[in-house]
């Protein structure tokens, strides 16, 4: 053993290997060693993300603290002064971006660790919660018609389910295979006027939840026969109308006509 250095007991610690938080909240991310020496310790956190290399964003280097030109700059910092052991990282105001594997590594000048021991990994997972979505109806709803009503979010991780449901006037819920939990779709078949109401599709996830609805009101087919017919009969005695307004038109100039002839003769 080399002079003027310890056995072998720096070693790394975490609570836990991998943390959720929801976006815009902090995340703790617990971590401690133990050493038997009394000399600083030099402190590292990177992060290593799938779509980049490794980067510093956090080191603690002769009793400074080093926060590192990150996207997590204003937001990252120690839980705890160093020197109590305690190197948990604290991220405030999580972004979805913040995700990644955070690894910290410790360093005692005159302290030796075996392989590995002082280096501890931590995944963090921020969650984001659904966007609000928006509902669509697609088809025509008359009665013995089929239609289709559609909900979808534009941001959640991980993605959102959906959950369709009648709530007025008669609360009603639904359930596969008219409802596709996954693509936010539910076929109503068959349409009564029953059926009538308001639909609300949640959308739903680990980190929040958001609706959206829209009033289905079933009309029946006689309905738009009625009001067919209605601007049928209408357009019908318009065009009456201008029949009889052109026979009076023309009859008047032939009577004027005539009424000149014979002032003509008379000359």
């Amino acid at each position: 053993m080399l002079s003027g250095v310890t056995s072998a007991v720096l070693e790394v610690h975490v609570g836990t290997g991998s943390v959720f938080s929801v976006e815009g909240q902090r995340a703790v991310l617990p971590a401690w060693y133990t050493s038997r020496s009394q000399k600083k310790p030099y402190v590292t956190w990177l992060l290593d993300k799938d779509d980049a290399d490794p980067f510093q964003v956090l080191t603690y280097l002769d009793g400074t603290v080093k926060v590192e030109e990150t996207e997590l700059k204003p937001r990252v910092g120690f839980l705890h002064p160093v020197l109590s052991h305690n190197i948990s990282l604290v991220i405030n105001v999580t972004r979805e971006g913040d995700s990644g594997q955070y690894m910290c590594t410790v360093n005692v000048v005159d302290e030796a660790t075996s392989t590995g021991k002082n280096v501890a990994v931590i995944n963090l997972t921020v969650l984001v919660p659904p966007a609000v979505p928006t509902c669509h109806l697609h088809g025509s709803p008359a009665v013995g018609a089929n239609v289709t009503l559609s909900c979808s979010s534009e941001k959640g991780k991980p993605s959102p389910g959906y959950q369709w449901q009648r709530t007025a006037p008669i609360p009603q819920v639904f359930f596969p295979p008219a409802q596709d939990r996954a693509k936010g779709t539910l076929k109503l078949t068959n349409l009564s006027l029953e059926m009538s109401g308001l639909y609300v599709c949640v959308a739903e996830n680990q980190a929040g939840s958001a609706e959206c609805s829209i009033a289905l009101e079933v009309h029946t087919t006689s309905a738009k026969a009625v009001i067919a017919g209605a601007v049928l009969g209408s357009l019908g005695a318009l065009a009456t109308v201008i029949f009889f307004a052109r026979r009076v038109v023309g009859y008047r100039r032939k009577k004027r006509d005539g009424q000149e002839d014979v002032a003509n003769e008379i000359k």
